[in-house]
C-alpha cells in the first residue's frame, strides 16, 4: 500500500492546459478532425486558465502535435493553412521561437509526397508576411528553403534569381552557416544546368564556409 501511494504521489495529475493538450492528444488514433479541433482551440484560446509556464508549455506543444498530426495524414491544405491561422499568435511570442515553429511546420510540409508545388505558394506567402512584418532572420531561411524547393521543382532559373539576390543580402550580414547551405544548392542548380565550372566553383566557396563555420 505504501509503495502504491508513492508512486501515485510521484505523478499527479495533470491539469489545466496540459489536460486539455493530453485530451487531445488522445482523440488522435479514433478522430482526427476532432484532436485538430482540440489542438486549435488550445492554442487560439486567449483565456486559457494556469501559470504562465503551463499555458506556454501547452500552447508550444499542442503547435508541434498539430503539424505533425496533418503531415502524418498528408493534410498539406490544413498544414499550409495552419501558418496562416497562427499569425495572431506568433505576434505574442519572440522572434526565435517563431521561427522554431515555422520551420518545424515546414519541415513537415516536407515530408508530405507530391506536395513540391504546395509548399512552394506557402513558403511564397510566408515570406510576403515576413517581409511586412519586417523578420528578417526567418526570411532568409524561408527564401533559402525556397530556393532548395525551386530546385527539386527544376525551375532552375529561378532558383539562381533567388540565389543570387540572397547572396548579396546575407553576405552583408557575414551569416556562414546560411551562406553554405545557400551555396550547396547552387552547386546543385549549377550541375543540374551542366554548367560544371560553376558547380565546382560554388562547391569550393561552400567548403571554404564550412571549415570557417566548423
Amino acid at each position: 500500500i505504501a509503495l502504491y501511494h508513492f508512486f501515485d504521489m510521484s505523478a499527479p495529475r495533470r491539469t489545466g492546459p496540459l489536460l486539455q493538450l493530453d485530451q487531445a492528444k488522445a482523440l488522435e488514433s479514433s478522430d482526427v478532425h476532432g484532436a485538430a479541433a482540440a489542438y486549435m482551440k488550445l492554442i487560439t484560446d486567449p483565456n486559457l486558465k494556469g501559470s504562465i509556464m503551463d499555458v506556454s508549455t501547452a500552447k508550444e506543444q499542442a503547435i508541434g502535435n498539430l503539424a505533425k498530426l496533418y503531415s502524418q495524414h498528408k493534410m498539406a491544405n490544413e498544414l499550409g493553412s495552419l501558418l496562416q491561422q497562427l499569425r495572431p499568435y506568433f505576434s505574442t511570442v519572440p522572434k526565435a521561437k517563431t521561427a522554431k515553429f515555422v520551420k518545424l511546420m515546414v519541415d513537415e510540409f516536407a515530408e508530405i509526397p507530391d506536395t513540391t508545388q504546395e509548399q512552394i505558394r506557402v513558403v511564397k506567402d510566408a515570406i510576403v508576411w515576413c517581409r511586412e512584418e519586417k523578420r528578417t532572420f526567418l526570411r532568409h531561411r524561408l527564401e533559402t528553403r525556397l530556393a532548395a524547393l525551386f530546385y527539386e521543382n527544376k525551375e532552375y532559373q529561378n532558383a539562381l534569381t533567388l540565389i543570387a539576390k540572397l547572396m548579396r543580402e546575407i553576405r552583408k550580414l557575414d551569416d556562414k552557416p546560411l551562406m553554405l547551405e545557400v551555396q550547396v544548392t547552387e552547386s546543385r542548380v549549377q550541375e543540374a544546368l551542366r554548367n560544371l565550372p560553376k558547380a565546382k566553383a560554388a562547391l569550393t566557396t561552400a567548403r571554404t564556409n564550412a571549415n570557417a563555420v566548423y
